[in-house]
């Protein structure tokens, strides 16, 4: 039998631009004292962009 990990289809890694996002994201939580708003919204777009990712993936394979 095949293992169950040789059956999921793995998603490839995330495009550049999608590793900048969290990236600047992260600079921008760290950053010097952010407002709660903005630390939100960078979360927010981070997540957006991934599941906008993930969904274009999961439809065109």
């Amino acid at each position: 039998m095949t293992p169950w990990y040789r059956t999921q289809s793995i998603a490839p890694a995330p495009p550049p631009s999608f590793i900048l996002c969290v990236k600047q994201a992260t600079v921008n939580i760290r950053g010097q004292n952010p407002t709660k708003r903005q630390m939100i919204k960078d979360v927010i777009q981070v997540l957006l962009k991934y599941y906008s990712y993930w969904l274009q993936y999961h439809y065109t394979h």
